[in-house]
């Protein structure tokens, strides 16, 4: 395991870049909250993404930036509640 400041980069992580730069198609999931924030843990940057699939509220301003560069940007429907009967 090499170190990185005061983090440790897993097998695990290594695994997941070691998918993501195989990938014909990289996807990723991200809610809202964790879009236009560095993580002490990345392990794709959105460099690296064809499609990114995000919640309906997400800022537009934040998702324009992914669209310049590329990024495929889908924005889910929020769900409607259905009352119990």
């Amino acid at each position: 395991m090499r170190k990185r400041g005061l983090v440790q980069k897993t097998i695990a992580i290594s695994f997941y870049e070691a998918i993501v730069a195989s990938s014909k198609k990289v996807i990723g999931l991200y809610p809202k909250e964790k879009i236009g924030f560095d993580s002490v843990v990345s392990i794709c940057p959105a460099e690296k993404l064809d499609i990114m699939i995000t919640d309906w509220d997400a800022a537009e301003t934040d998702l324009a930036s992914f669209e310049e560069k590329g990024i495929d940007v889908i924005m889910v429907e929020k769900e409607e509640k259905v009352p119990e009967t």
